[in-house]
């Protein structure tokens, strides 16, 4: 055989005895909520297995700031658990997975609960990755159809423009984007978008 087909041979039974395990995952959205009080937060996450093998995955999911009362459930194809039990997922390679998501049901307390979501690969379990939700239940306004403004209750607060985290900005030193500003009686909020 020539020096060349010895060198695709080689290749070959390398690349064939090489298994890539690695996958994303990420949340769909925002990893922080804020909502009313008795209201639930959804976080929906989605798992890509980005390796050439298939794989199997553990989902473990944890309350690691807890609020008396809330609970949080987390799903996986259908079947939902508690935090603090795992589960098992499997995907070949380029598969994913958009079934997975938690919710946490509030109560009339306030408070922040904080929940980690965790994949592990057991093809390399050296390969982890871990997303921090926080669900938050605390004074503020709501505009109608829209997320919370907090900080809003203050006295005083007539005519104050809020940023869109709900911190306090100086009217005269806006950039273009989203406020939110206090008027009315009774106080009520309204969306500005504000474009130079």
């Amino acid at each position: 055989m020539r020096r060349g087909g010895w060198f695709v041979l080689l290749s070959v039974l390398f690349q064939a005895g090489y298994a890539d395990y690695s996958f994303d995952f990420y949340c769909r959205g925002d990893t922080l909520k804020q909502v009313n009080p008795n209201e639930e937060a959804h976080f929906y996450f989605t798992i890509t297995n980005t390796g050439n093998q298939a794989d199997v995955y553990e989902l473990f999911c944890l309350v690691l700031q807890e609020v008396p009362g809330w609970s949080a459930i987390y799903c996986v194809r259908g079947r939902c658990v508690e935090p603090g039990i795992p589960m098992f997922d499997t995907l070949v390679p380029g598969e994913s997975d958009t079934t997975v998501h938690l919710t946490v049901f509030t109560t009339g307390t306030e408070g922040e609960e904080v929940v980690s979501m965790r994949v592990t690969s057991l093809g390399n379990p050296a390969l982890s990755r871990t997303i921090i939700t926080r669900t938050r239940v605390g004074a503020g306004v709501q505009e109608p159809g829209a997320g919370w403004v907090t900080g809003c209750r203050e006295s005083g607060t007539e005519g104050v423009v809020f940023d869109k985290t709900g911190r306090r900005v100086q009217a005269g030193s806006l950039a273009p984007g989203v406020y939110f500003v206090v008027s009315g009686e009774p106080l009520a909020v309204r969306k500005v978008l504000l474009i130079r």
